[in-house]
């Protein structure tokens, strides 16, 4: 088993840019915010490289690829974009008829 050294944790980062920037282009208004989505992206991948990498699944660096796609999902699946439906605050739209 190898140690993890600098070089390894660029390529968890560079995963993570990758996987959070294509995330973000993919869901788009949607989710969470298109910067958002890449700091999770980031977070995502150095954790799962970390998890692959100490339960001996090579240097990490595909797993955190593959892991980071679901991570994102849950992130922008319960992310509290609509704060109207979440507070009960709906507004109708007001119809106004002008007469001639």
């Amino acid at each position: 088993m190898g140690e993890i050294t600098g070089t390894l944790i660029y390529w968890y980062i560079s995963v993570g840019l990758i996987v959070g920037f294509a995330n973000a282009i993919i869901v788009g208004k949607e989710g969470v915010s298109f910067f958002t989505n890449i700091i999770f992206g980031i977070i995502g991948a150095l954790i799962m490289g970390l998890v692959g990498f100490t339960a001996g699944l090579g240097d990490g660096v595909f797993l955190s690829f593959i892991a980071t796609w679901p991570f994102l999902f849950l992130v922008n699946v319960f992310h509290r974009h609509h704060v109207e439906e979440v507070l009960g605050e709906t507004h109708e739209a007001e119809i106004s008829y002008k007469h001639k």
